[in-house]
């Protein structure tokens, strides 16, 4: 009897945490309470209104389009923009320490957890207000909410994953609205495809422009990875992950930047090495007339 109880016991543990794993993957680890109570620790709430053209945006569905390192994304009915409702985990994380930081013997390891959670949340919300008063061109940003609004009542709604629609209070959830940008090496292999070398051409010159754009005005990116944080807005590239900003007033150099510049173009080179050669000796010219390096062989 006590063996047959400790088989169903085990089997039963088995598909629980099969069944969790299932659903997680196809949720890709989605769930409301991630999103919740996930505002910036160091704003209180205040009564500043929405503005009314976020407002309207909002009135329509958002679906599940893809998760990123501080939020899932969702993109709106319309096909134009993107909602980025911000994942709580720095602000779960630095409850748990808060806690822990009681508990003798625990309380000098919790304390430092604690504080690097902190600076985590508020790098990444300083990176937020960044994009918004900086570079709004530059990310195709809208808004930022990061504090509660007034507007507790008004509805976010978006279908998760798997098809299933939710509707989030405002009041409980920070957020960013952002134009949606087309991948960016989606939308060269797109012109490849088209023949339009023409387009593909400027759009490497836009690029070029965006980066030293944004370091003129001594701003750095910690994850600029053009594979997945860059994008393109009517032909106009614009990075799309804005979560890794920084105020650097040296970027400002072009003998600093330039240098940034190649490191984050090398995978460029590689990527039109094997998938657009035609565009070769254009990021060879952008090199040459924009950051005046010689010729690369």
């Amino acid at each position: 009897m006590r063996y047959k109880l400790f088989v169903f016991s085990v089997i039963s543990i088995a598909l629980t945490l099969a069944t969790a794993k299932f659903c997680k993957n196809k949720t890709a680890g989605f769930t409301i309470c991630k999103v919740q109570d996930n505002f910036d620790l160091s704003e209180s709430e205040n009564g500043e209104n929405i503005p009314t053209e976020i407002v309207r945006l909002l009135d329509q569905p958002y679906s599940y389009l893809a998760k990123g390192k501080q939020s899932f994304v969702f993109a709106s009915e319309d096909g134009k923009y993107v909602l980025k409702l911000f994942a709580n985990r720095y602000q779960r994380k630095a409850q748990v320490y808060s806690l822990l930081c009681h508990i003798p013997f625990f309380n000098a390891w919790a304390k430092e957890k604690l504080e690097y959670n902190k600076y985590k949340l508020h790098a990444t919300f300083e990176s937020y207000s960044i994009a918004l008063n900086k570079l709004k061109e530059e990310t195709g940003i809208l808004y930022v909410h990061t504090s509660p609004k007034q507007e507790a009542s008004l509805p976010i709604h978006i279908i998760d994953r798997i098809g299933i629609h939710h509707k989030i209070p405002i009041k409980k959830s920070a957020f960013l609205i952002q134009k949606r940008a087309e991948p960016f090496y989606t939308n060269l292999l797109s012109l490849k495809q088209k023949g339009d070398d023409q387009t593909a051409k400027a759009q490497l010159d836009s690029l070029f422009n965006l980066l030293i754009t944004r370091f003129n005005k001594g701003i750095f990116d910690n994850d600029p990875l053009l594979r997945s944080n860059f994008g393109f807005i009517d032909s106009c590239a614009v990075e799309i992950d804005v979560g890794s900003f920084s105020e650097n007033p040296s970027m400002q150099d072009p003998a600093i930047y330039t240098k940034e510049i190649v490191r984050i173009t090398t995978s460029l080179r590689r990527w039109l090495e094997e998938n657009y050669t035609e565009l070769l000796a254009e990021l060879e010219n952008q090199y040459q007339t924009k950051l005046t390096l010689e010729p690369i062989n």
